[in-house]
Order: C-alpha cells, then sequence, then structure tokens
C-alpha cells in the first residue's frame, strides 16, 4: 500500500511545493495551515466524499463536485484513483445513515493524510 501512496504524496507535495504554497507555521503545538494549503486539502476531503458516496450508492462513476469549475488535472485524476482503490477495501453498509457516516469518515481520512502530506515538508516561515 505505502508503494501505492508514495507516488500521489510526493506529486502532491511536489505540487505544493512548486507552487510556492508550502508556508505552514505552527504557534505553540498547533500547525497553522495557509488558505492554499487548506483548500488542496479540502479538495482531497470533497474527492474522497464522492468516491466513497458512489461505492456506497452503487455507483459505478463518482460526481465530483469541483469538475464543474475547473477541468481535473493528471494530480487529481491520480488522486481519485487512489481513493477508488482504498475505498474497495471498505465494506458497503446497509442503511442510508451508515452509508453517509462512511462516506463522511473516509472523507475524513482522506483530508488528514493530506494535511500529513502538507505537514511532512519544512515550513517556510518560521514558528510565531
Amino acid at each position: 500500500m505505502k508503494r501505492k501512496l508514495a507516488p500521489i504524496l510526493l506529486a502532491g507535495a511536489g505540487m505544493i511545493a512548486c507552487s510556492g504554497a508550502f508556508a505552514w507555521s505552527s504557534v505553540g503545538d498547533k500547525i497553522k495551515l495557509t488558505p492554499a494549503e487548506l483548500t488542496f486539502c479540502r479538495t482531497w476531503e470533497s474527492d474522497a466524499a464522492a468516491v466513497m458516496y458512489a461505492r456506497q450508492f452503487g455507483s459505478s462513476t463518482p460526481t465530483y463536485p469541483n469538475d464543474t469549475a475547473v477541468d481535473p488535472t493528471d494530480f487529481d485524476k491520480r488522486k481519485r484513483q487512489y481513493f477508488i482503490r482504498e475505498a474497495l477495501n471498505y465494506q458497503i453498509a446497509e442503511t442510508e445513515k451508515e452509508k453517509m457516516s462512511a462516506a463522511e469518515a473516509f472523507s475524513v481520512q482522506m483530508r488528514n493524510r493530506c494535511f500529513g502530506v502538507v505537514t511532512s515538508t519544512p515550513s517556510t516561515k518560521e514558528a510565531q
């Protein structure tokens, strides 16, 4: 699994680092992310929710909300393929409430992985 995750994590880190968006800082024990970093990880969360929602409700193709405004990049497509592979490890829930809960939990898990990617690279700002 780590081998499959590594290219996505490296691509994501490269994408952020190249754009100069890695600027997170910390205040004490709290990490502060930039608006760009938060937006980047929120798209992970949104795409992951779409993938798990489609899995739970039997749709063969997820509908990604961000695709209406912007065409997905190659990175987006690879990231989504990773989400699809990860979602296959989850059983399909029985009730609608459980299905929605599974989609929400999966999206939060993927968002937290994104935060891990962002904060695994040294900050460009000094701790305040």
